[in-house]
C-alpha cells in the first residue's frame, strides 16, 4: 500500500522565520502529524509475518519460488556479528578489483561503539573491519559515500546530540579499502575477516542556527555537498518543522580554490534550505545513478525523483514524494540505495538484524 503525503517539502525562502509560520503546506503537516504516524505505524503492522523481525532467531523469511511477482519486501539476509549490535548506517560496498558487484554493506555500531566499520555481505557474514585512527564516536547515527577523481570515499557522520549540547559535529572520511576475499578450498572452513585501519579525515562543522539533533545524512553528488535532515521527536513541543541542511565538502574543493575558499570560511557551516513535514527521520540516501532521493522514518520511507532540467532543492520544493512501506523493524535507521539505483537495503538498531531488501515498484491502491 502507498500513501501518497498530503503536503510537499517546502524551500524556505530567504526569511525563513517569518515564511515557516505562514506557510499553509507546512501548517497542514503540522495538523496531520499525529495522523501521519498512525497511517505509516498501520502501513508497517499490514506487512506479512515474512517481513518482521522477531527476537534473535537465526532464521531469515524466505520468499515462495513459485511466486513470479516482484516481493516489495525481500530478506537477503541476518547478521551474524554478535559485535554489531545496533546498525546505525548503511552504505553498499565498492565492486572488487575486478569489477564486480560487492554484494556487501558497510555498517557500524551508534554512540560509544569502537570507530570501526563493518564490512558485512548481504547475506550477513563479517568480511572485513576497518578502524579508523584518530576517529571518536561519539554519536555516530549515520554515513554515505562520494567519488572524487575516481577515487571512493566512506563518510562517516558524528551527528547524533539527543542532548543538544555538541558545539560542533564531525564527519569522519576515509578512502574505502579494496576488500578482496580469498575463497576456501574447504566449503565447511569460513573466511578469515580481513581486520584493516586507516588514517581518516575530519571535517567539524555547525549548523548555521544552533544545535541540531540528526540521524540523517547523504552525498549530492550534483554539487559535492552533504545534505542533513534533523531529527524532531514527535512529542517535541517545537512547532517548527525538521530542516533540510546543506554543507559544502571542503575535501572536495580544486588546490587552487583552496586558500581562497579558507579565507573566506573560518567554519563549515550547514545552511538550512528547506523543510521536511515529517519527524522522527532516522535515515537519508541519494541513488547512485543521482535521480533518487530518500528518506525514512521509523515506519515508512519518502522518495522523490529528479525532475528533468531541475535542481534537487527545485524537485523537492515542487514535487510530491512517493511514500514505501518498510519492513517493521525495531528501531529501524539505515538505509541506502543498491548499486543499480533499482532498490534499497536497510538494517536496524537490533542484534543479529535482517537486511532487507525493498522494491521501488510499490503500488497504491489507486494504480
Amino acid at each position: 500500500m502507498i500513501v501518497e503525503p498530503s503536503a510537499k517539502i517546502n524551500r524556505n525562502p530567504s526569511d525563513l522565520r517569518h515564511s515557516r509560520s505562514s506557510n499553509p503546506a507546512f501548517e497542514g503537516a503540522s495538523r496531520l502529524r499525529f495522523c501521519w504516524l498512525a497511517v505509516v505505524f498501520a502501513i508497517a503492522l499490514c506487512q506479512s509475518s515474512s517481513a518482521q523481525e522477531t527476537g534473535n532467531s537465526n532464521k531469515v523469511p524466505k520468499k515462495d519460488a513459485t511466486d513470479q511477482k516482484e516481493e516489495p519486501l525481500v530478506a537477503l539476509g541476518r547478521i551474524e556479528d554478535d559485535r554489531i549490535v545496533e546498525s546505525s548506517g548503511v552504505v553498499t560496498a565498492r565492486p572488487d578489483p575486478e569489477g564486480n558487484p560487492s554484494n556487501a554493506i558497510w555498517t557500524f555500531n551508534d554512540s560509544g561503539g569502537e570507530p570501526i566499520l563493518f564490512r558485512v555481505s548481504v547475506k550477513g557474514k563479517t568480511q572485513a573491519t576497518l578502524r579508523l585512527n584518530e576517529a571518536t564516536n561519539r554519536d555516530w547515527e549515520t554515513m554515505c559515500s562520494f567519488t572524487i577523481e575516481q577515487k571512493r570515499f566512506l563518510a562517516v557522520g558524528d551527528v547524533g546530540d539527543n542532548s543538544f549540547n555538541r558545539k560542533s559535529c564531525q564527519i569522519y572520511v576515509c578512502e574505502e579499502p579494496a576488500v578482496k576475499l580469498k575463497k576456501s578450498k574447504k566449503k565447511k572452513k569460513k573466511r578469515k575477516i580481513r581486520d584493516l585501519e586507516t588514517e581518516v579525515s575530519t571535517i567539524d562543522f555547525k549548523y548555521e542556527d544552533g544545535t541540531h539533533n540528526c540521524e540523517a545524512m547523504s552525498y549530492n553528488a550534483e554539487d559535492n555537498t552533504f545534505w542533513f535532515v534533523e531529527k524532531v521527536y514527535v512529542d517535541d513541543k517545537r512547532k517548527t518543522a525538521p530542516g533540510f541542511y546543506v554543507l559544502p565538502n571542503p575535501l572536495a574543493v580544486k588546490s587552487d580554490q583552496k586558500k581562497d575558499q579558507e579565507k573566506k570560511d573560518q567554519e563549515n557551516i550547514a545552511r538550512r534550505v528547506g523543510d521536511f513535514p515529517v519527524r522522527n527521520v532516522t535515515g537519508m540516501a541519494f541513488s547512485p545513478d543521482g535521480q533518487r532521493l530518500v528518506i525514512r522514518s521509523y515506519f515508512a520511507a519518502w522518495m522523490f525523483e529528479k525532475s528533468e532540467g531541475k535542481t534537487w532543492l527545485e524537485t523537492i520544493d515542487q514535487t510530491k514524494p512517493k511514500t514505501l512501506a518498510l519492513p517493521l523493524q525495531s528501531q529501524g535507521e539505515a538505509i541506502c540505495f543498491s548499486p543499480d539505483s533499482n532498490s534499497l537495503l536497510v538494517t536496524s538498531e537490533m542484534k543479529n538484524a535482517i537486511i532487507w531488501q525493498v522494491s521501488l515498484d510499490q503500488k497504491s491502491e489507486k494504480e
